[in-house]
């Protein structure tokens, strides 16, 4: 992964949280968010591959 794009300012506003700024991501437990993974150049993945993403409180 060369860069991870947390989209602060949209989640931030979707879960109505923006008013505690946009340098962190704050999401509500429960609702969907979306983040960005920007893979490194030439990287690419085979049928049945994942990522694992796990979010901690």
């Amino acid at each position: 992964i060369e860069h991870i794009d947390l989209g602060c300012e949209v989640n931030n506003t979707n879960h109505h949280t923006l008013l505690n700024g946009v340098d962190r991501l704050i999401v509500r437990r429960g609702q969907p968010f979306t983040i960005t993974l920007h893979l490194q150049p030439g990287t690419h993945f085979q049928n049945g591959e994942n990522i694992n993403f796990i979010a901690q409180t």
